[in-house]
């Protein structure tokens, strides 16, 4: 099912994303191990939730265009590129969530 797709995409999101957040937060952490540490761990908690968010996203549009086109192509990935990018950026106004239509659509077909 959809739901399953997505729940599958948050948790596997949320586990790319804190590890991402782990390695950038090691490459930019001050000196000081205290601090240092406190930054990784709000560094990996970012990304986790981000990547969390767009994989949700993006793995329930994909499921729902795929459901509704009853096909399985490219063009599923591109609208739920398009979907998820416009989502994302919404609150910028019309013309940030264009743009982030294109290049998350643009981004997904060149992926698949």
């Amino acid at each position: 099912s959809c739901a399953f797709k997505a729940a599958t995409g948050v948790v596997l999101g949320a586990g790319v994303g804190g590890m991402m957040g782990l390695f950038f937060g090691i490459l930019g952490a001050d000196p000081a191990v205290r601090i240092a540490w406190r930054a990784l761990g709000d560094k990996a908690l970012w990304y986790c939730k981000s990547f969390a968010v767009i994989t949700a996203l993006f793995s329930g549009c994909d499921c729902l265009f795929e459901k509704f086109r009853g096909k399985h192509d490219v063009v599923n990935g591109g609208l739920s590129g398009c979907a998820t990018g416009a989502v994302l950026a919404a609150k910028q106004g019309p013309q940030a969530a264009g743009i982030g239509c294109a290049g998350f659509a643009a981004f997904s077909v060149a992926i698949d």
